[in-house]
């Protein structure tokens, strides 16, 4: 007991400090969905000190992780959780992109690539990455977050739902062992969830599908991506980076209808597309070595910025506007796009 009270001390002292990573993780999840148009919900905790008291006590009687739980040290090389972010996504086919994504913006922990855990028995679905800050996100106040660690669980929200009643009923069992009608309960409702999973992506279909034939304002991200889909079908990843892209044509240029921004780039159904995928080769040819963390793809909303980012009058609005290109990840990438884009079309006097 001496070792648990030690180490709940501890986590006491530290408890601002894990707090803390769990915001700034959630904060950039959160901006990863939203530049990704990906639908989601993100929460966030520290973890509540009885109740790691209490999972360390459950250990100790257990007799399970004797030699890690052995010392303070060797308890806070064991637990994981002390900072946690959960991400539910709408659907399940959306899970692989967060966590592409999450590999993406996040280091690991004993190296700098993530290892994702996927977490898959029975109708359990999820899948859990222990994230640690890239340097950019460690400054100023956040300096101390360097070696501090976060576990983010992603799941579908109706995963996530059968998850956590699964767990509780057949692994917290209150008194024996459950009976063969609550695992018969169960399973139906794993197989509810799977097919609430098919519904929830049939009813986004038919909104898309309905949202494509309208020419009013973006209703928001969503909408936005289902427009511009219909102009560039072939552009099979366009929500990637769409979330940037949304806010610079509705904040920034006033571009918040699909022909305003047919007009903005002078769209022609038969040019347009090749005439995109050709400059974000040539822009991909000018990134530098300063420019590693910044790819274009043709396949993505990328095809868009750089269509709009040929128009000298909005590249510089948006120089002027976000001169220093901060923010996480989206001035300073699009930023870095446009001054490659000047560089590509300067020499043939286009800007």
């Amino acid at each position: 007991m001496e070792v648990i009270d030690d180490a709940v001390a501890r986590y006491l002292r530290e408890y601002d400090r894990y707090h803390k990573m769990a915001e700034v993780t959630a904060t950039i999840v959160r901006q990863i969905l939203d530049d990704h148009a990906l639908r989601g919900t993100v929460q966030w905790r520290a973890k509540n000190p009885e109740r790691l008291k209490k999972k360390l006590i459950k250990y100790m009687d257990n007799n399970e992780h004797g030699i890690e739980l052995s010392s303070v040290d060797g308890v806070f090389g064991k637990i994981k959780d002390f900072s946690g972010v959960r991400v539910l996504t709408y659907v399940e086919s959306d899970r692989v992109k967060v966590v592409d994504k999450i590999l993406e913006y996040f280091r690991g922990v004993g190296s700098e690539t993530v290892v994702p855990d996927i977490k898959a028995h029975g109708f359990y679905r999820a899948t859990h990455c222990q994230v640690r800050l890239t340097d950019q996100y460690c400054v100023d106040t956040n300096f101390n977050l360097r070696d501090v660690s976060c576990e983010i669980q992603v799941c579908s929200l109706l995963a996530h739902v059968f998850n956590e009643v699964e767990h509780d009923i057949r692994y917290k069992p209150l008194s024996g062992e459950i009976s063969p009608a609550e695992n018969s309960l169960l399973d139906a409702m794993g197989h509810l969830a799977e097919s609430g999973d098919i519904i929830i992506n049939q009813l986004l279909d038919m909104t898309s599908a309905r949202q494509s034939k309208e020419d009013g304002k973006f209703a928001d991200e969503y909408d936005f991506v289902v427009k511009m889909n219909s102009i560039f079908p072939s552009a099979s990843n366009f929500s990637e980076y769409s979330g940037q892209v949304y806010s610079i044509c509705v904040n920034d240029l006033n571009l918040n209808t699909l022909s305003k921004v047919k007009q903005a780039i002078n769209y022609n159904e038969q040019s347009s597309y090749s005439e995109a995928l050709d400059l974000v080769a040539r822009v991909g040819g000018k990134l530098t070595e300063q420019d590693i963390s910044t790819k274009v793809n043709g396949s993505t909303s990328d095809i868009l910025l750089v269509l709009l980012l040929k128009n000298s009058e909005f590249c510089e609005l948006l120089k002027r506007k976000y001169p220093s290109g901060r923010g996480i990840s989206r001035a300073k990438r699009f930023m870095v796009i446009a001054k490659r884009v000047e560089e590509v079309l300067l020499p043939d006097n286009i800007l």
